[in-house]
């Protein structure tokens, strides 16, 4: 993702649900960014429990990641996911 100061950022989540909440090329509100990267990968967090038995700790870290980074602009600026994978 690119985020508001121009800096990009790779994200880590092999889930394919995420492709479901975020877009290559699409721009978005940071603080829409963070919802849809939220509801993202807590889903694909989940799927993990469901499937091992335990929460995906990668899905946590990165949302921890992505909400310590968000934090740093204004919830209206744009954040551009550059790719997914």
């Amino acid at each position: 993702m690119r985020w508001p100061d121009g800096h990009a950022d790779q994200g880590s989540c092999p889930s394919p649900v995420v492709q479901q909440w975020l877009q290559p090329g699409e721009h978005y509100a940071v603080a829409e960014f963070v919802d849809h990267a939220r509801t993202a990968l807590m889903l694909a967090s989940s799927r993990v429990q469901r499937l091992y038995g335990f929460p995906c700790p990668v899905s946590a870290a990165q949302l921890s990641r992505l909400e310590q980074e968000a934090a740093r602009y204004d919830p209206e600026q744009v954040v551009t996911v550059l790719s997914l994978g």
